[in-house]
């Protein structure tokens, strides 16, 4: 298999591992159009030995429609009001479009889909002062909504 030459260096513990890029961020298609580019005009992307390309969106701009510059949008994990339900759930519902897009992009250099999409960081933002452990901002407190969102 043409990833072993990938991993040669790694030791064997059992089940085989998989090379999966850290990936485009949201709807960031000129960034999955560009790695693929790039990973066809070497090598076509079944023999690329790559097994999958990882997407990230984070629903942070809570901020009842209203932009706001960088983070400075985030709600709160555990105060908020029935139209903070309605804005993280609508954070969520993107994912599905930014699913469809990438793989569609991916299609264009890998008509097989031989290398697969992983959603592999997602998830609401908060603002600080809501985490689990205060001043650990990737341990925020999960509420019904959370999960809901999720779902």
């Amino acid at each position: 298999m043409e990833f072993r030459r990938f991993s040669s260096w790694l030791p064997s513990y059992g089940p085989e591992l998989h090379l999966i890029p850290s990936g485009p961020n949201d709807d960031d298609w000129n960034w999955t159009r560009g790695f693929l580019e790039e990973i066809s005009r070497k090598r076509s992307a079944d023999r690329s030995g790559i097994y999958g390309l990882a997407l990230h969106h984070y629903a942070w701009d809570l901020s009842r429609g209203i932009p706001q510059i960088g983070t400075t949008g985030n709600g709160d994990a555990i105060k908020f009001d029935p139209v903070d339900w309605y804005e993280l759930l609508h954070q969520g519902n993107l994912m599905e479009g930014l699913i469809e897009g990438h793989w569609q992009v991916m299609g264009e250099f890998d008509k097989n889909h031989a290398i697969k999409l992983i959603v592999d960081e997602w998830g609401p933002s908060y603002k600080a002062g809501s985490e689990a452990t205060p001043g650990d901002l990737l341990e925020q407190t999960p509420t019904l909504r959370d999960a809901i969102f999720a779902a």
